[in-house]
């Protein structure tokens, strides 16, 4: 499976659910399956 790596915002698919948490100065923090991923967006 491929991390999609877009401006993405509760995107859900493929079982994977996808939460927007508080974003931070590098990046916003996402919650993919229970696992908090960085994805910087520039």
């Amino acid at each position: 499976m491929g991390t999609r790596d877009t401006q993405v915002t509760g995107w859900r698919g493929l079982g994977l659910t996808l939460q927007p948490s508080p974003a931070l100065a590098n990046g916003t923090v996402y919650v993919v399956d229970g696992d908090a991923r960085l994805l910087a967006l520039r």
